[in-house]
């Protein structure tokens, strides 16, 4: 009995240990396989480390870039200062180009006074425009005309006062002389000095 007992118990530990080789080749083999799987998808501790290297350098790029509220309040300062210069310039650069704008104005009047001296005329016009006996009123009235005349007309047109006695009575009257082709001409340059009233008192010819 005795030695049954024994031969049963020592089958029992042979059998034990069997299963325990079993289970730690088991164990070994599922190792081997999630190592392969991790090895093949190129998990590798270099490439953990460089990962880990690019995100804290990414995090402290990102940190770097976020400016403080007292940079801010700099920053806003100098940008309103360099938004009131580009104003300046642009006003700068406006009030030039008006200053240059208006001399243009100024030559082509200086170029029409020169053509109008270059300019031949055939006829001279002489109107009379007013006849004063008082000689203050014909003289108030003749600075009035030579102001509106020599405005549109500079250099073809003269007025003058002419003192003359009709019955014992003394008269001054005011002429304007008008140097044109023709009398249309003549004309329009009283009617642009706003003179009315007048009468063609004599026409004479220029020598050429």
């Amino acid at each position: 009995m005795a030695k049954s007992k024994n031969k049963k118990f020592s089958l029992e530990t042979k059998n034990i240990r069997g299963l325990y080789w079993i289970l730690i080749l088991f164990i070994g083999m599922c190792w081997a396989f999630i190592l392969g799987l991790v090895i093949g998808r190129g998990y590798k501790v270099q490439n953990i480390i460089k990962k880990q290297i690019t995100i804290e350098d990414n995090e402290k790029k990102q940190q770097d870039n976020i400016i403080p509220p007292e940079k801010l309040v700099f920053l806003d300062k100098l940008q309103e200062i360099k938004n009131n210069l580009n104003q300046e310039k642009k006003e700068n650069k406006k009030s030039k180009k008006e200053k240059t704008n208006n001399k243009p104005k100024k030559l082509s009047k200086s170029i029409n006074k020169k053509k109008q001296i270059k300019e031949k005329f055939l006829y001279k016009y002489i109107y009379q425009c007013a006849s004063y006996k008082n000689k203050n009123e014909a003289f108030f009235y003749l600075k009035e005309v030579k102001k509106n005349i020599l405005k549109v007309c500079p250099v073809k047109c003269t007025v003058k006062m002419e003192t003359t006695k009709i019955k014992n009575n003394i008269w001054h009257r005011i002429l304007i002389t008008i140097k044109s082709n023709n009398e249309s001409d003549a004309r329009l340059i009283l009617k642009q000095s706003n003179i009315k009233n007048y009468f063609l008192k004599g026409k004479k010819e220029l020598k050429r």
